[in-house]
């Protein structure tokens, strides 16, 4: 399948950073407001939270630019152990204290990005390698890539899984690799919502069979969430013994029942998540 949709000659292989969605917009240079995914269509307005992030450049050498710039805001993993050991993952520690509107804690969280666009529309740098460049000399910390030319598609998953078998020393959590035609195609982005000329390989995910034994349910700022308890698996050198069913509609669509064999992966690696009912067979 990669080896069909690689048909330009060079491209960009950058790391997915798992965080919160985050657009930064600047006028000639200048930081005028940030904004976050919100409902996915309105953005909220958090400038007074990400002014207290790290990674934040309010002043960009390049006055000439207004547009916006695109990234995410993470959580190490150094900090969530140190100040929030009792959150499942960096994304959920991350999402929680973004979320705060006295932006307590916002200065444990950073800023990491991987996308330009300028205001008046035109392509503004031509290549994904200048973006990024760019970006880096702006003064932000930008989403690691390394740049591949003529890639196939053994290519690409032979660097996502050399990216992935250095998983557990990461500074931060990722979810797959973007792969990015380094020749910017503006129409492309214009008219999809998600651009033909860019593309995220995930991780193969390993998955294991258990027993569901029983279901609880976990409370989060008034969402209910069942979570299956099972007979304890081996996923990825950790023993699991409880997996999230996300929703109702979920173990509906499975038809769960409690003495069902199901199949568990870890999603991003981390979160273990029931996807398979075997005795349903769906």
């Amino acid at each position: 399948e990669m080896d069909k949709w690689l048909k330009a000659t060079l491209y960009l292989a950058q790391f997915k950073m798992d965080g919160s969605s985050l657009a930064l917009y600047c006028d000639h240079g200048d930081l005028i407001q940030a904004v976050s995914r919100g409902d996915g269509e309105t953005g909220d307005d958090v400038t007074a939270n990400v002014l207290k992030m790290k990674g934040l450049v309010k002043n960009l050498k390049d006055t000439k630019y207004s547009g916006t710039i695109r990234g995410e805001v993470i959580m190490s993993r150094f900090n969530k152990e140190k100040y929030f050991p009792e959150k499942a993952n960096c994304r959920n520690a991350g999402n929680g204290v973004f979320k705060r509107k006295d932006g307590s804690d916002c200065d444990k969280l950073n800023i990491v990005v991987y996308d330009a666009q300028a205001l008046d529309g035109s392509n503004y740098f031509g290549t994904q390698e200048k973006m990024q460049k760019w970006l880096e000399e702006q003064g932000f910390q930008v989403a690691p890539w390394v740049m591949i030319n003529k890639p196939t598609g053994k290519d690409c998953i032979d660097y996502i899984n050399k990216v992935y078998a250095d998983f557990a020393n990461l500074e931060y959590d990722i979810d797959g690799i973007v792969w990015k035609q380094n020749e910017i195609d503006m129409e492309d982005f214009r008219t999809n919502y998600r651009p033909k000329t860019n593309i995220a390989l995930k991780n193969k995910q390993e998955k294991t069979k258990s027993i569901l034994k029983d279901i609880e349910w976990s409370c989060s700022n008034g969402t209910y969430t069942p979570v299956g308890i099972i007979e304890p698996t081996q996923i990825l050198g950790a023993t699991i013994n409880r997996a999230s069913l996300c929703n109702v509609s979920q173990m509906e669509e499975l038809q769960i029942e409690i003495g069902d064999e199901v199949g568990v992966i870890r999603t991003g690696m981390i979160i273990p998540k029931i996807i398979f009912n075997y005795t349903k067979n769906v």
